[in-house]
C-alpha cells in the first residue's frame, strides 16, 4: 500500500514538473505585449486608422429605454436587469482613414474591460444606437472618417466578482481595448465625467 502511494506521488510530481518545464519554455519564447494607452479625446493610430473616443455615457436600464426606445423590445435585457442589474456603456468613436487605401475596421473585435473582467460588444444595441449593423465593420475610404456608437452591457454583479450582489460601477475604471497582442492598445474611458 505504501509503495503504491509513493509511486503515485512520484508520477504526480513528475507530471507537474514536465508541465512547468514546458510552460516556462513556451513563455520564454513569447514576449510580453507592448502597451500603448491613451485617454478619451486623444487619438490612437493603428494601420493608418486614427481611433478616437469622443464621449462616453453610462446608462442604467431605465435610462437606456428613455434614450433608445427600441431597446425596450429586447426582452432578455429586461430579464437580466431585474435579476442582476445591468449597466450599459456607450462610447462614441470616430475612425479616420489617413492612409492612401480604403480600410475595413472590425469594430466587433473591440472589448470593454476593467480590472475584474471584460465584455464584448452588444451587437443588438449597436444596431439600435447606430440605426445600422453595417457600421459594425465599415470600409473607410482614404481621407474619410466614420463615427459610430460602440455599445456594451455589463452585469453589475460581475464588478465585485459576485453575480448575486450588485457591484458598484462607480468604483471601476473602464478602458476600450482595441488590440491585445503583440501590442495591447487601449483607450481609457471617462465613464463618470
Amino acid at each position: 500500500m505504501k509503495k503504491k502511494i509513493t509511486i503515485t506521488f512520484v508520477v504526480f510530481v513528475g507530471i507537474i514538473s514536465v508541465w512547468f518545464y514546458f510552460f516556462h519554455k513556451v513563455n520564454k519564447k513569447i514576449p510580453q505585449a507592448q502597451r500603448i494607452e491613451v485617454c478619451e479625446n486623444e487619438s490612437m493610430l493603428i494601420d493608418d486608422i486614427e481611433f478616437q473616443v469622443n464621449t462616453t455615457k453610462i446608462y442604467d436600464y431605465e435610462e437606456l429605454i428613455r434614450a433608445y426606445e427600441k431597446a425596450g423590445n429586447l426582452e432578455w435585457y429586461q430579464r437580466y436587469n431585474e435579476e442582476y442589474g445591468l449597466s450599459f456603456i456607450f462610447a462614441e468613436m470616430t475612425m479616420k482613414n489617413i492612409g492612401s487605401e480604403d480600410k475595413t475596421v472590425n469594430a466587433y473585435d473591440f472589448v470593454i474591460g476593467t480590472l475584474t473582467g471584460s465584455n464584448g460588444m452588444s451587437m443588438d444595441l449597436f444596431e439600435i444606437a447606430n440605426n445600422s449593423i453595417e457600421l459594425m465593420s465599415p470600409t473607410i475610404k482614404s481621407g474619410e472618417e466614420v463615427t459610430v456608437i460602440l455599445t456594451f452591457s455589463y452585469v453589475n454583479g460581475y464588478i465585485n466578482g459576485d453575480l448575486y450582489k450588485k457591484g458598484k460601477m462607480e468604483d471601476e475604471e473602464f478602458e476600450l481595448i482595441l488590440s491585445l497582442y503583440p501590442v495591447r492598445r487601449s483607450i481609457h474611458l471617462n465613464v463618470y465625467e
